[in-house]
C-alpha cells in the first residue's frame, strides 16, 4: 500500500538509487478517506511514520489488533509498549474480552496463561516440563504426526530447539518408512513438488 521501491531502484528525476523509502508520502497520500489496519500490534514506529505522512488531512485511520502480541521489533520502543499498545490509550477504541469462534479447553487455557496460571490440559493443549526437550519431543510425535495436517512450531530458526535442528531430527524419525509422507524442509521455490513441512 506504501509502494515501497525495490532495493536499487533508480529515481525517475535525478537518477540516483532509492533506499527504503516509500512512494506514497504527504506529497503523494494513500487516496483513501478510512484506513483499516489489521494486525496494527505488530507496527513499528518507522512503519507507522510513514503511514501517518501517506494519509490525507481528512483521513479516518481504524486500528485491529491483539494487545497479546509480543511488541514488534524495533529500538525506538524504550517504553516496552507497541505503537498499537499507546494508540489504544490515547483514543477510543473497543477490547474484545469473549473468543465467540470457540470455547474449548485451548482458549481455557490461553486465559489462564494470559492471567498467570497454569494452563490445563485438554485435547488440544499439552503442557510438558522437561529438561530434555529434544527426547520429549521424539517421544510426543507419535505416528498420527506423519500425516500431512500436523506440524511443529518452534520460534525460533537455529539453535537447540530451532526449526532446522528439529526437522532434521524428526526427518530421521520418520522417513525410514517409503509407504508414509516424507518429511522435508519447507522449500521457497513454489515449482518444486508439494511437501509435508515440520
Amino acid at each position: 500500500l506504501l509502494e515501497f521501491p525495490a532495493p536499487v531502484e533508480v529515481s525517475e528525476s535525478n537518477g540516483e538509487i532509492k533506499f527504503g523509502e516509500p512512494k506514497r508520502n504527504r506529497w503523494n497520500p494513500i487516496p483513501c478517506d478510512v484506513l483499516l489496519i489489521d494486525e496494527a500490534s505488530m507496527i513499528n514506529s518507522e512503519i507507522w511514520r510513514f503511514i501517518m505522512d501517506a494519509l490525507t488531512t481528512y483521513a479516518t485511520i481504524r486500528l485491529f489488533g491483539d494487545l497479546n502480541q509480543l511488541p514488534p521489533i524495533d529500538d525506538e520502543l524504550t517504553s516496552g509498549q507497541s505503537i498499537f499498545k499507546r494508540m489504544l490509550g490515547a483514543h477510543t477504541n473497543v477490547h474484545l474480552h469473549h473468543n465467540f469462534r470457540s470455547d474449548d479447553n485451548l482458549i481455557e487455557s490461553a486465559n489462564r496463561i494470559l492471567r498467570g496460571s497454569i494452563p490445563t490440559r485438554g485435547d488440544k493443549f499439552e503442557l510438558v516440563i522437561t529438561n530434555d526437550p529434544i527426547g520429549a519431543l521424539r517421544e510426543y510425535a507419535s505416528d498420527k504426526f506423519h500425516r500431512t495436517d500436523y506440524q511443529v512450531i518452534t520460534p525460533k530458526r537455529v539453535g537447540t530447539t530451532g526449526s532446522v535442528r528439529l526437522s532434521s531430527i524428526l526427518r530421521t524419525k520418520y522417513n525410514l518408512s517409503p509407504h508414509k509422507p516424507r518429511i522435508e524442509l519447507l522449500r521457497r521455490d513454489a515449482s518444486e513438488s508439494p511437501i509435508t513441512v515440520i
